[in-house]
């Protein structure tokens, strides 16, 4: 569908296994720029998607609490 998303995890333990141990170390700091600088193309973001308790936002929410 040309949709991007976005994957977050809250935890390593939530990450699934068949991605690099490296992905997603990364601050909130840089999450933030992140999404400011790429909030038009992507559509969506989820949070720890493979559980225990997977969550849906946009990135303009999580700009916005990121941002508190």
């Amino acid at each position: 569908t040309g949709d991007v998303a976005g994957l977050l995890f809250s935890d390593a333990a939530n990450k699934p296994d068949n991605l690099p141990p490296a992905v997603g170390l990364h601050s909130p700091y840089w999450l933030l720029s992140f999404l400011k600088r790429y909030e038009d193309e992507i559509t969506t973001v989820f949070l720890d998607i493979a559980g225990p308790h997977p969550m849906q936002a946009s990135p303009g929410d999580l700009i916005n609490a990121l941002a508190l």
